[in-house]
Formats: C-alpha cells, sequence, structure tokens
C-alpha cells in the first residue's frame, strides 16, 4: 500500500464534478487520484458536488476572485471552462467575453504550479472560432509554458452509452514528453442505449 502514489488534482469550474468522478475512478494499485481543490460558483453546484464528494475541499467562488498562491500545489489541472463565448449557440465574442477571461486564470495558474498535465474541456466551435485564430492563442500560450499538446473533438454519444450528440474539444497537456507520445483518444465505440434505458 505504500508504494500508492498519489496524484493531487485541482477541477475548476467543476459543477457537479465529472472530472474529479472520472480521476477518481480511475484510482488503483497503483495510483491514487485525489481531487484537492474543486472550483464553481454556482451554488447548485456546490451541493452536488459535496453530495459525491463529502471529503473534498470545494470552494464556492467566481475563479478571478481567488488568490492564485490559495490553491493547493497539484499535479494535475483540469477544467471546462466557460463555452459562451465561443459557442455557436452564443455570441461568440470570445477573448472580448468576460466570461472567457478566465483563461488568462487558468494561465496564471499553471505558471505558478507548474502542473505535470492539464486537460481543458470547451465545445468544438473553440477550435474553428474567429477563423482558428482563438484556438492559436490557447496553444501557443500553452506551448509557451513547456507542454506537450494533444487535442481532439469527441462526441459523447460514441465514446459513451448515453443518448446524446455532445460534441466536445480536449485539450491534454503534457510536461513529460514520453507520457505525452503513450497518450492517444482511442476510445472503444460504445452502442448508445435508448433515452428510456
Amino acid at each position: 500500500m505504500d508504494n500508492i502514489k498519489t496524484m493531487r488534482v485541482v477541477d475548476l469550474f467543476a459543477g457537479t464534478g465529472a472530472f474529479s468522478l472520472a480521476f477518481h475512478s480511475s484510482s488503483n494499485h497503483k495510483v491514487k487520484y485525489r481531487t484537492v481543490m474543486a472550483n464553481d460558483y454556482e451554488k447548485a453546484s456546490q451541493t452536488i458536488y459535496k453530495e459525491n464528494f463529502p471529503e473534498e475541499n470545494f470552494v464556492l467562488a467566481d475563479i478571478n476572485t481567488i488568490d492564485t498562491n490559495s490553491i493547493p500545489s497539484h499535479d494535475i489541472l483540469c477544467g471546462g471552462f466557460p463555452c459562451q463565448p465561443f459557442s455557436i449557440a452564443g455570441e461568440k465574442k470570445g477573448f472580448d467575453d468576460k466570461r472567457s477571461n478566465v483563461f488568462w486564470k487558468i494561465i496564471d495558474i499553471i505558471k505558478h504550479h507548474n502542473p505535470e498535465i492539464v486537460i481543458l474541456e470547451n465545445v468544438k466551435n473553440l477550435k474553428s472560432h474567429d477563423k482558428g485564430n482563438t484556438f492559436k492563442v490557447i496553444y501557443k500560450k500553452l506551448s509557451d509554458l513547456g507542454y506537450y499538446i494533444k487535442y481532439n473533438i469527441l462526441n459523447t454519444s460514441i465514446i459513451t452509452e448515453i443518448p446524446q450528440n455532445r460534441e466536445r474539444i480536449y485539450i491534454v497537456c503534457f510536461k513529460d514528453k514520453e507520457k505525452y507520445n503513450k497518450f492517444d483518444f482511442k476510445f472503444k465505440k460504445k452502442e448508445t442505449k435508448k433515452i428510456k434505458e
């Protein structure tokens, strides 16, 4: 038991805790994942998150108001940052939308804590927003911080059993080139269940 490695996770824009659930469910005899901090500004998210993860540290606040120094040291930073500025359903203001300014807060947190792995999620339109320029900025900022980056658009209805077409872009960043080389987005296609199931 003493040889189990603990990987500390920070789950930003946590909602009800999907990233936390994914990591906690992936714990095994070699690696244990522990969420050292989760954050969202929605009170309802906090209520449900704490139902699912009563032992974890949930900070209810706008991420821009949180002192970066107060965020615990961590190995993995993940977050589905607000998608409205880039969504085809929104006004597509991108970095001009105050909700997208959280990306720069994410960059500040990464600079300060230097996590081994960063995982960001957003709507698929992030890739094409502003003729691809928005994504180029994001990619360059992460690359400049020393990360090797892979990204892909995944559809929930294909990689899970959930009967919903929910396409999202996932940006996975590694400090370690060897881990980067081993990682891929190859998921087995699953048979989609019916809604009544």
